[in-house]
């Protein structure tokens, strides 16, 4: 009979992130000793039933090492354990341990679009195999456990996959972006990567926090969780649910749900209002990131806001970003933990209201917060989908953005972001950080506005000058606003020497 299992991420093929204490978890069944060995490191501690944490000292990159963890009874009368439970054990060995860089992958369908389904892969349908490249997908699932949904729907627990290597098998099924980022910083640092993909489409940024931080920085979202909750008929709502899931029994292998792999089930599209809805705030962060969100890492890549570009909501992403990253520096216990993330690409879709909003608030968020990267997308949007077919220079500028931030290597990683308006005589200068080259680079520069106290609004005349941009301005009194291209669907013609396109913007005029 076993004492004790460890948590699902635990397994052989494993990669701990480099320099950081390494944290082993899981769950004791009864009162017990427990000892951890990695190589010359023995750490051993006494656990009571429930969770147990065994810190080892941190280790600088490597491979092909092994974990052990064993545990002895210090129980007089095994008899006060109950019976044998599925996964504990006495001992555990997990062969073939990496130490090197973990990062998270977040977001919604953008972050998860898988590698086989880009323009990239299409045209070049290669995987570039690399060992190094230790991939994990955490089951895409609205709840956090098994036994949360009814007898005989188990199986709509969507299992976590990995850890495994790159490969062809692993890869096409994996995040393009994620991808494209661990080759190009293993390419740099020469270093086992971990990436632990943890996204959902069609994600909102509340469903990846804990509910005590949304009824603080987003009450919109809030207020509007607790009329569904208090409107829907469960019983209803929970048989419209079984209703669903029949449908897919009928077509699937529901034996091999998988995430991460050809045979993960679409359990998470499940839309409709009720208990399981993968919508509601909080639901993604209980089913999916807190479980694995201790796991040291150096930090995250997030790539989500469209969900939040059509409603409300949006106009409270940057208060959502602030709870995203805090809640994983608390979870990370690490003030230090990375937070590179991508901007909303154009897209001409006439209801995304809130889009540029978005947007803009990303833009905010990184001026705030000079230590996480923003990545500018303006060239690689596709103006009648979504999801852009091109993943990898998205990829590629992220991982660029952790060598400059993380790495101290000097990368440029971005465009030109406005950070601040001022009026100097008869124009508005217009600052820019990464503005080094600031040219335009195609026909039209793009469309500068300015908006006045009585809310009319004036196109601008625009010209570069010494790294700045001018607006000329009409005869009259001073406008509030200036903005560039603030629209879904924004033209960018404003690029950086480095050839990245200038984020758009709304800035107060000083």
């Amino acid at each position: 009979m076993g004492l004790f299992r460890l948590q699902a991420h635990y397994t052989c093929g494993m990669i701990f992130q480099r320099g950081r204490d390494i944290l082993i978890e899981g769950e004791a069944l009864a009162s017990c000793e427990i000892t951890a060995y990695l190589g010359d490191d023995v750490v051993t501690i006494n656990a009571e039933p429930g969770c147990f944490a065994v810190i080892l000292p941190p280790r600088k990159a490597d491979r092909g090492l092994t974990l052990v963890v064993a545990a002895n009874e210090i129980l007089d009368d095994m008899a006060q354990i109950d019976a044998p439970q599925v996964g504990m054990a006495h001992e555990i060995v997990l062969t073939d341990i990496y130490i090197g860089e973990i990062w998270f992958a977040g977001g919604q369908s953008n972050m998860q679009w898988h590698l086989r389904d880009t323009d990239e892969y299409r045209q070049n349908p290669v995987v570039k195999e690399n060992s190094d490249l230790r991939f994990y997908t955490v089951g895409r699932n609205a709840v956090a456990s098994a036994d949360m949904l009814d007898p005989g729907y188990e199986w709509a627990f969507t299992r976590d996959h990995g850890w495994v290597g790159c490969c062809e098998e692993s890869a096409l099924y994996f995040s393009a972006v994620a991808y494209h980022f661990a080759h190009t910083l293993y390419d740099a640092l020469q270093v086992p990567i971990g990436i632990v993909n943890c996204n959902v489409g069609g994600s909102c940024i509340s469903s990846w926090l804990p509910l005590d931080d949304i009824e603080e920085c987003i009450p919109f979202t809030w207020d509007e969780y607790r009329k569904e909750i208090e409107s829907v008929d469960l019983t209803a709502a929970r048989a419209d649910f079984h209703r669903h899931f029949d449908e897919i029994s009928k077509t699937y292998d529901i034996s091999r749900n998988v995430s991460g792999t050809a045979d993960e089930l679409p359990t998470i599209s499940y839309r409709e209002p009720g208990p399981y809805r993968f919508k509601l705030p909080g639901v993604l962060y209980t089913g999916m990131l807190r479980r694995i969100s201790t796991f040291p890492a150096r930090g995250m890549l997030w790539y989500q806001g469209e969900s939040d570009g059509n409603n409300e909501g949006g106009l409270h992403y940057y208060a959502g970003l602030e709870a995203l990253v805090g809640n994983m520096k608390r979870r990370q216990n690490n003030p230090d933990f990375a937070f590179n993330f991508v901007q909303l690409p154009p897209y001409a879709e006439p209801g995304m209201i809130y889009w540029a909003v978005v947007c803009n608030n990303m833009r905010k968020f990184s001026l705030r917060h000079p230590d996480y990267a923003m990545v500018t997308t303006g060239d690689v949007g596709c103006a009648m989908d979504i999801h852009p077919p091109l993943k990898r220079p998205i990829g590629e500028r992220l991982a660029y953005a952790a060598m400059h931030r993380s790495y101290d290597m000097n990368r440029e990683y971005t465009g030109p972001i406005a950070e601040s308006a001022q009026r100097l005589g008869d124009e508005v200068q217009v600052s820019f950080i990464h503005g080094a080259g600031l040219h335009q680079r195609s026909a039209s520069m793009g469309r500068f506005e300015l908006v006045y106290e009585d809310c009319a609004v004036v196109e601008a005349a625009a010209e570069i000058r010494d790294g700045a941009v001018y607006l000329a301005l009409p005869e009259g009194g001073t406008p509030k606003l200036v903005r560039y291209e603030f629209v879904a669907n924004a033209q960018i013609g404003l690029f950086n020497g480095y050839g990245y396109p200038a984020s758009l913007f709304e800035l107060a005029v000083r």
